[in-house]
């Protein structure tokens, strides 16, 4: 069995999840996930690894 190695992500985009609209909104996009959003639990996470991308979706 390989290990696989974590490649690192260039660029990470939040979004929102609102529960009671059931609607979609976008949060930030940059290097790290701000200190203010690390608290929240991830609903949903996505990394592509062609672009460096990671997608969260957290709850506020």
């Amino acid at each position: 069995m390989m290990i696989r190695k974590k490649i690192k992500d260039a660029e990470v985009v939040l979004y929102n999840f609102d529960l009671r609209k059931q609607e979609l909104s976008f949060l930030y996009r940059g290097d790290e996930i701000p200190k203010e959003y690390r608290d929240y639990q991830k609903l949903w996470r996505l990394c592509d690894k062609h672009r460096k991308i990671e997608t969260i979706i957290i709850s506020l």
